[in-house]
């Protein structure tokens, strides 16, 4: 059985920082997929393209942090519209039976989701485990796809996770009788699991252990930067579920979108750099390492902005 669950591109807040109340209550979506999703569209004040740049978040089981709300401006400044979306089971989003979550499910949600926008393409700013969706979504959607924007991409599809916490800031992490309990019921095949442990009572254990030493893994080693969780509604189920199916993905890496792409990456990053050297030679695109950073991208943000605003003013330019 595997006690610790594989790192989770976690929604945080730093310490003291951020109106969590500025944010406008999301509108519910409905998918044909059954799935039922908050969404935030943002509009840029000028609009100059009818492809919206769509966030998707980490985790799995998490949701969109505030933070990446506040960063899509610089994407709106250039006349790009936004969408956001806490993907099914995690933050305000509605739950689904927890047999449903699996990244092919993610991947269904996405392209449904693209449908109930009406918009042909989509620009995709995967971030962590959202660049893992991406990534499968764009192989298997390579027509829906204008262009990818790639941060901190968590595992890519197929492959076995390999993880250095030794550059980062986190130490030994102790899992207590109630997280272990919950990991062996949610691993389990047991098709009455949820009777055993609801998705809501599940999801209060998940929050408590990001909180429990893990979040010092997002930045580096001899970092200053105090990190916590905003704790709005993780989801155990989607984590652990979601995330045993992305190792046995089938990826066709011969037929993949042409299309503008970066990946960031932080130089102290838990996932190698080989990782992310992945998605920049599957995709194309440059890799760009952002220098004295980790999985949080935290420490040099004003490096992240700008490479993703040059990369806005010239790759995406032309898309529509």
């Amino acid at each position: 059985m595997r006690i610790f669950i594989f790192w989770i591109s976690v929604a945080f807040v730093l310490i003291g920082g951020g109106d969590l109340s500025a944010r406008e209550a999301p509108e519910t979506r409905s998918l044909s997929t059954g799935s039922e999703v908050a969404t935030w569209v943002i509009s840029a004040d000028d609009p100059q393209h009818k492809t919206p740049i769509l966030y998707l978040h980490g985790g799995p089981g998490m949701y969109t942090e505030d933070r990446r709300i506040e960063e899509g401006q610089l994407f709106r400044n250039l006349g790009f519209n936004t969408v956001y979306y806490d993907q099914a089971g995690g933050g305000q989003s509605g739950h689904i039976r927890a047999s449903e979550y699996t990244v092919d499910r993610a991947v269904l949600d996405l392209e449904a989701l693209r449908s109930s926008l009406n918009t042909e393409k989509l620009i995709l700013w995967g971030n962590s485990y959202g660049a893992t969706l991406a990534a499968i979504y764009a192989d298997r959607y390579p027509d829906q796809v204008a262009a990818l924007i790639f941060t901190s991409p968590g595992t890519f599809p197929g492959t076995k996770p390999k993880r250095n916490y030794k550059v980062t800031a986190r130490g030994k992490i102790k899992v207590n009788k109630s997280v272990k309990k919950a990991i062996k019921i949610i691993d389990g095949a047991d098709p009455d699991a949820e009777e055993k442990l609801t998705q809501a009572d599940a999801g209060v254990l998940f929050d408590g252990l990001l909180n429990s030493g893990m979040m010092a893994g997002m930045i580096c080693k001899e970092s200053d930067i105090e990190v916590g969780t905003s704790s709005r509604g993780g989801n155990f189920y989607a984590n652990r579920r979601i995330q045993d199916t992305i190792r046995t993905v089938r990826f066709d890496r011969n037929d993949l979108p042409k299309v503008p792409t970066i990946t960031l990456r932080g130089s102290c990053d838990f996932h190698l750099e080989e990782n992310a050297q992945l998605y920049s030679n599957m995709f194309g695109g440059a890799l760009v390492e952002i220098k004295a950073s980790g999985h949080g991208l935290l420490e040099n943000q004003h490096l992240v902005r700008q490479a993703l605003k040059e990369f806005a003013e010239t790759a995406l330019a032309n898309v529509e």
